[in-house]
């Protein structure tokens, strides 16, 4: 009923992608979300490319087809891969661009503080937890190994059926209380992958003050995920210059091309 990993990230938008741009461009590496691949970057990055922009977006470590390996994963892995791709752009290639989504923007904004980019983008960034229990995280995995993200799912919800439709065999019918029960119990994230989320979060706020290049964070305003008041706490945080921009929509919004992107050029194309 449920399909498998490989099925599921069959199509290669969900894989590491790099498209080379013109030598004089920006050059942007992107870091995906927690749970996610490059494809949620991969048409910002298409377009982008297309104004003769470089960019690139790795799969980091546990992750699409290695899903099922998410709880070996260190979030350490996760900052080494982009650490390590963005030591071969931000020396040679300027402007450079780190461009963060969702728990990328974490990740993002920690090697900013490492090796600054000339301009750091930062789209629904993920910085905490929004539970009362969030504390507790380190040691629920005593109690509950698995996280289940389709527990109290609501199967009305737009956006939810259309993530549902891509992770059900084809002729599951999504309306079956019997499917929404399965959905529920057997869609799991480990734990401790939920406990590495928050290590990331916790050292992008640690590190946002040693960010002094111009930043730009772009939150959708009815975000549920991440949330705008999550992220208006967070761009306090911030020891440099920062453009902060709320617009209509949820966390999927902000990193549409049609969107985001007259934000991301302009900002670039003004130097911050």
């Amino acid at each position: 009923m449920i399909r498998s990993p490989e099925q599921r990230y069959a199509d290669e938008r969900h894989q590491s992608f790099a498209f080379a741009g013109d030598a004089h461009s920006p050059a942007a590496l992107m870091v995906h979300g927690f749970t996610g691949t490059p494809s949620e970057l991969y048409p910002l990055g298409l377009t982008l490319n297309q104004l003769g922009w470089s960019t690139a977006c790795d799969l980091l470590p546990g992750f699409g087809r290695n899903i099922d390996k998410l709880a070996e994963v260190s979030h350490e892995s996760w900052l080494q891969t982009v650490r390590d791709h963005w030591q071969t752009v931000q020396p040679t290639q300027q402007p450079s661009v780190l461009i963060g989504y969702s728990a990328g923007g974490a990740i993002a904004t920690y090697i900013a503080s490492e090796f600054p980019p000339d301009y750091l983008i930062l789209i629904a960034p993920f910085s905490r937890i929004n539970h009362p229990l969030e504390s507790l995280i380190p040691f629920a995995h005593y109690l509950k190994s698995d996280y289940l993200p389709y527990e109290d799912a609501d199967f009305t919800d737009p956006d939810m059926r259309e993530g549902l439709r891509k992770m059900v065999e084809d002729g599951v019918d999504i309306d079956d209380p019997t499917v929404h029960e399965v959905i529920r119990t057997s869609i799991k994230l480990p734990m401790s992958a939920v406990n590495q989320l928050r290590y990331v979060g916790q050292k992008a706020i640690k590190a946002a003050p040693l960010v002094r290049c111009p930043v730009l964070i772009i939150q959708g305003a009815d975000d549920p995920v991440v949330t705008k008041d999550t992220t208006r706490a967070f761009v306090t945080q911030f020891g440099g210059m920062i453009s902060y921009h709320e617009m209509p929509g949820d966390h999927h919004v902000a990193h549409q091309p049609k969107n985001s992107l007259e934000l991301i050029v302009n900002f670039v194309r003004s130097g911050g």
